[in-house]
């Protein structure tokens, strides 16, 4: 488990709206820096594949699944456009 987690949001637009359901959902504390949401995982309490379940359902929800792929390695989620 990680204490910190960063999200690089390559050319997603909306991140705002990722860092709310972040606060609503996971009951993380993040914060959105420029490309970036940096997440506070301060008792352990968020897990990796949670995160990257909630992505999906937002990827999902904006009809962004199939242009973009998630990878993650050692607390770093990226997130990547495939076209």
């Amino acid at each position: 488990m990680f204490n910190l987690i960063q999200i690089n949001l390559g050319k997603l637009k909306n991140g705002e709206d990722l860092v709310l359901l972040i606060k609503e959902k996971l009951r993380a504390s993040s914060i959105l820096e420029g490309k970036k949401i940096i997440l506070k995982n301060e008792d352990n309490l968020v897990r990796i594949k949670d995160i990257k379940t909630l992505l999906k359902k937002f990827l999902h929800r904006e009809g962004l699944r199939k242009k973009t792929r998630i990878l993650i390695d050692k607390g770093v989620v990226d997130i990547i456009d495939m076209e």
